[in-house]
């Protein structure tokens, strides 16, 4: 015979006809009989939860990514790669991108002289930004604005 660990579980019998029924609670009922401490643990616990998901919810938002990881796509050449095969590479891609450049200077070409105005400071802003030896060929460097005079004059 196996022994039970714990407490004996305890039948409570079915009421004998005789006795008096007691109708069941319905839930307001049973509701309306918690003590006051029930209902503050209550309160308390869904208070508490509500807390830790707000949290979870602005700690999602704040820590976001605020940067995109650039990636960047690297040829790869055998090593028996001759130096006119790097010269004409070199010379492929400097074509290909002083292309690019008279394809938008050919744009702004055609558009209306407000628009066009804005467009080429955009190209020369542009421009301006690459490094010397990725500039166009027909690039002009802005000249310098003069400096203004702080030369104060003696009152006579």
């Amino acid at each position: 015979m196996a022994r039970m660990l714990g407490p004996k579980h305890i039948e409570i019998p079915p009421p004998l006809p005789w006795e008096q029924a007691v109708p069941k609670q319905t839930l307001m009922e049973q509701l309306r009989a918690l003590p006051r401490s029930r209902w503050v643990i209550l309160g308390l616990s869904v208070l508490i939860t509500a807390i830790v998901i707000v949290e979870f919810m602005i700690d999602s938002r704040m820590n976001m990514p605020t940067h995109v990881d650039t990636v960047i796509m690297v040829n790869s050449w055998s090593s028996k790669r001759s130096s006119a095969d790097v010269a004409a590479d070199r010379a492929a891609d400097a074509a290909a991108v002083a292309a690019q450049f008279a394809a938008s200077r050919a744009y702004i070409a055609t558009l209306p002289p407000t628009e066009a105005a804005k467009a080429r400071d955009q190209y020369n802003a542009y421009a301006a930004a690459l490094k010397p030896s990725q500039r166009p060929a027909d690039y002009v460097e802005p000249a310098a604005a003069p400096a203004a005079s702080t030369k104060t004059t003696k009152p006579q």
